[in-house]
């Protein structure tokens, strides 16, 4: 069975010969460079091209966006410092969402449909052939409203508007899902078109080791619904939309389903 027929199968809830391996978020230029028969200097020459040659090594059969580290001893490829948002309050993201129009047709104006669709094939297309025989599972992150919020506001800020203000939050999670859906309904067309597995990967880091990083009453009453809204030109599609988030999902994952 070849890497595209168990992925596609697997995709369909069918018989494969065994679970189909994704890869793409190994890191360590070393670690990398080793599986890939190459020294350092040698990966570093063309990290992305090094990079696809360790997952062959691998045996990998699928793979999402990878993160490709770049430098010797780059341990992440993202950070957020409380200390970057000292200035920043709850009531700055407020006046943030005041700006936000009141309609989704006012949202979608300044949308450039054509232009989204053209940079989204060309995003495809480019994984596709720098892949090669690995089968390309879309990985869009923005077919989801942006939870990451923390990293633009700060933790402090961030978690306290959802408190002192929820439904202001919620409206940047709604813009965020007239957006996405938008943008999900051309992912859609395009996974057909290409020949990509009906996949879509993406979700967000909502949780951290001991659950959800808020209520899950506000998940539930802002967040959820407009992903919900956001997903599905995905699901009417028959797309399988797989939820990644980092930390203790348990308590969350029926809301998950719920949503698509």
């Amino acid at each position: 069975m070849t890497s595209r027929e168990r992925v596609f199968r697997q995709a369909r809830g069918e018989e494969v010969d065994h679970v189909p391996l994704m890869g793409g978020w190994f890191h360590g230029v070393r670690n990398l460079a080793k599986l890939a028969g190459l020294s350092p200097d040698e990966y570093l020459r063309d990290p992305a091209a090094s990079l696809i040659r360790a997952n062959r090594a691998l045996g990998i059969d699928c793979m999402v966006d990878p993160i490709v580290p770049t430098e010797l001893d780059q341990v992440r490829t993202a950070e957020t410092l409380e200390s970057a948002f000292e200035n920043v309050e709850p009531e700055d993201i407020v006046a943030v969402v005041e700006r936000i129009p009141q309609s989704a047709a006012e949202v979608l104006a300044a949308f450039d449909a054509a232009a989204e669709e053209e940079r989204l094939r060309a995003h495809l297309e480019g994984r596709r052939a720098l892949f090669g025989d690995i089968v390309v599972v879309p990985n869009f992150w923005e077919a989801v409203p942006d939870f990451h919020l923390y990293s633009v506001y700060g933790y402090r800020s961030y978690f306290e508007a959802m408190a002192l203000y929820p439904e202001a939050v919620g409206r940047i999670f709604w813009r965020d899902a007239v957006l996405a859906r938008a943008r999900n309904g051309i992912v859609a067309r395009l996974i057909e078109e290409l020949g990509l597995p009906p996949l879509m990967f993406t979700g967000g880091d909502i949780c951290n080791n001991r659950g959800p990083m808020c209520s899950i009453a506000f998940l539930r009453e802002q967040y959820f619904p407009h992903e919900r809204y956001a997903m599905e030109p995905l699901v009417e599609a028959g797309i399988r939309v797989v939820r990644h988030c980092d930390g203790d999902v348990t308590t969350l994952v029926e809301d998950f389903l719920d949503v698509g």
